[in-house]
């Protein structure tokens, strides 16, 4: 075999293996102009609205699936990226609905704040992992 085929054959390899892992791996959203909007969740205990508002001010909306109950709460969000990651921080009033095993955490009405999450997008979806493998995901812009 030449030479030339094998360098070139390791070449397209190493092309190949870079784009497969920036595909995978995703992008991180270069400012928060890029999160404004309407995102949403669904998991086995729950549904969730969170919308993010161009004044940094944000709105959560909880439905339970066990009983139909609606919970909502507000507060503020920033954005920042730390050592080339987005991260998004809600500073006060955030619900968190599933513990860290994935259950209802049945103080999930008591809010708490300084809450931080990965952001990433892929192909153009804004995704906000709020646990391992669960993402609240961009469903839609807002005008405010």
């Amino acid at each position: 075999m030449r030479v030339d085929a094998v360098v070139n054959r390791q070449s397209s390899k190493l092309i190949l293996w870079c784009l497969l892992s920036m595909i995978l791996l995703g992008c991180t959203p270069k400012s928060e102009e890029e999160l404004y909007g309407i995102y949403e969740v669904d998991y086995k205990l729950a549904k969730e609205k969170l919308i993010l508002y161009k004044n940094g001010n944000f709105l959560q909306i909880v439905t339970r699936k066990d009983t139909a109950r609606i919970d909502t709460s507000s507060g503020t969000w920033s954005y920042e990226i730390n050592n080339g990651w987005g991260e998004i921080c809600f500073n006060e009033n955030f619900m968190s609905v599933l513990d860290a095993f994935g259950k209802l955490n049945r103080d999930y009405t008591k809010p708490r704040g300084n809450i931080c999450f990965g952001v990433t997008t892929l192909f153009g979806e804004v995704k906000i992992e709020f646990r391992e493998g669960v993402y609240y995901k961009k469903v839609g812009n807002i005008d405010r």
